[in-house]
């Protein structure tokens, strides 16, 4: 098609991402630009979850975990779901809240 069309070079083809570009690029995006909060959608089915000025806590945890240090008494700022999903089930993370709603 490109040769019908006087002056009009054909484009060049896009070079290939390699798997390694793309993690980093979606690391510096994470990094960078994305803004990470509480959402309180998450509360919906999670009545023991609860936003604070320290970050999200757990309520169940304050109340009955041995381990003060943990970061769902102490408040914690890492609002990505996957952490928060995870914290429902593991033990490290949310240890009275796995027993008390599994």
């Amino acid at each position: 098609m490109w040769k019908f069309l006087n002056g009009v070079s054909q484009p060049q083809n896009k070079a290939k991402i390699t798997h390694e570009d793309k993690l980093l690029k979606d690391r510096m995006y994470d990094k960078e630009k994305r803004i990470r909060g509480f959402q309180s959608s998450w509360k919906n089915d999670r009545d023991w979850l609860k936003d604070t000025d320290n970050g999200m806590v757990c309520n169940v945890c304050i109340q009955y975990s041995k381990d003060r240090s943990n970061g769902f008494v102490t408040g914690t700022t890492n609002y990505s779901q996957e952490i928060e999903s995870e914290s429902e089930l593991s033990d490290s993370d949310c240890d009275v809240c796995s027993i008390e709603y599994m």
